[in-house]
């Protein structure tokens, strides 16, 4: 194989899955500072749920969109009252021109190690 044919990267880079920010975007201890240009509904395929009913599901998510990049990062109940506390306010349209630091955290969920969370940017240390 030659150097130029390996892969670098996650492998959600690799298999195309860049939409979403995620665990595997990050090695331990990084973070970025972005800034959140707007919340906005967002349609994704369940994949537990489409192969368990051998058909296509969609589910419709929240996603925060940054200006600093083109990837979303979904808002779940954690992330939500993060930002929340960041913005002082619980209304997503307030959350835009909010800086943030999202950050690669090894607590388990759902029986797995990393996951994204977000924190204020005055804790953000080494980010990029």
């Amino acid at each position: 194989m030659k150097p130029e044919d390996q892969i670098k990267g996650s492998w959600r880079s690799a298999a195309g899955d860049y939409i979403y920010l995620a665990a595997e975007d990050f090695d331990v201890g990084e973070s970025y500072t972005l800034t959140i240009k707007a919340v906005k509904h967002d349609t994704v395929r369940d994949l537990k749920e489409s192969k368990k009913q051998k058909r296509e599901v969609l589910l419709q998510k929240v996603a925060i969109v940054f200006e600093e990049t083109e990837r979303l990062l979904t808002v779940n109940a954690t992330r939500a009252r993060q930002v929340s506390e960041i913005s002082g306010s619980v209304k997503c349209q307030n959350w835009v021109g909010v800086k943030v630091n999202v950050f690669r955290t090894e607590k388990v969920y759902f029986g797995k190690p990393g996951s994204l969370e977000i924190r204020d940017i005055s804790f953000a240390g080494g980010d990029k």
